[in-house]
C-alpha cells in the first residue's frame, strides 16, 4: 500500500483565523494588541507553509515551521491569562505536529510516498499511530484557533 500526505490546511482553520480578524473590531485595546499579534504571527507562518506535492523534504520543512511557530507562540508577551492559555493550547498542538510530521517523513521516501509491505503490522501499526498523532496535533491546534476566535471577539 502507498500513502501520501495529506493536504493539511482545513478549510475550519481558514475560516477560524478570519473569525479572529473580524472580532478583532470588537476587541478592547490590551486585548486586541494581543489578538492581532498572534494573528500576525499565525499568518507570517502560514504564508511560509508549502502547500500542494508534499515530498519528504517539504514535510520536514513544514514540521520545522511548526516547532518554529509553537516557539514564537510560547514567546509572546500576552496579558490576558485566559489568552495566554488558548495560545499555550494551539503551541502544544503545533509542538504536536511537528513530531508527528517528522515520524510520517521518516517513514516515506524522497516523494513523500509511505509503502507498507502485506503482512508488515509492525510498519502499519507504527503508521496508523503516526496518523492518528497527526490527527490529535490537528484537533488541539484547531482547540486553540477556536478558542482564541471566540475569546477575540467578545
Amino acid at each position: 500500500m502507498n500513502f501520501k500526505q495529506p493536504f493539511r490546511i482545513s478549510v475550519k482553520s481558514l475560516l477560524a483565523v478570519g473569525v479572529v480578524a473580524i472580532a478583532l473590531t470588537s476587541c478592547t485595546s490590551s486585548k486586541a494588541k494581543d489578538c492581532v499579534a498572534i494573528l500576525k504571527t499565525l499568518e507570517e507562518s502560514r504564508q511560509q507553509q508549502v502547500l500542494g506535492e508534499q515530498t519528504r523534504d517539504a514535510i520536514l520543512q513544514n514540521a520545522t515551521l511548526s516547532n518554529t511557530l509553537a516557539d514564537q507562540l510560547d514567546a509572546m508577551t500576552i496579558k490576558t491569562k485566559t489568552l495566554r492559555d488558548y495560545t499555550d493550547t494551539m503551541a502544544t498542538g503545533y509542538r504536536a505536529d511537528a513530531e508527528a510530521s517528522q515520524d510520517y517523513a521518516a517513514m516515506t521516501n524522497e516523494e513523500g510516498i509511505v509503502s507498507i509491505r502485506s503482512g508488515d503490522t509492525e510498519r502499519e501499526q507504527s503508521f496508523d499511530r503516526i496518523q492518528a498523532d497527526q490527527r490529535r496535533a490537528a484537533n488541539q491546534i484547531q482547540l486553540g484557533f477556536e478558542q482564541i476566535g471566540s475569546f477575540c471577539a467578545r
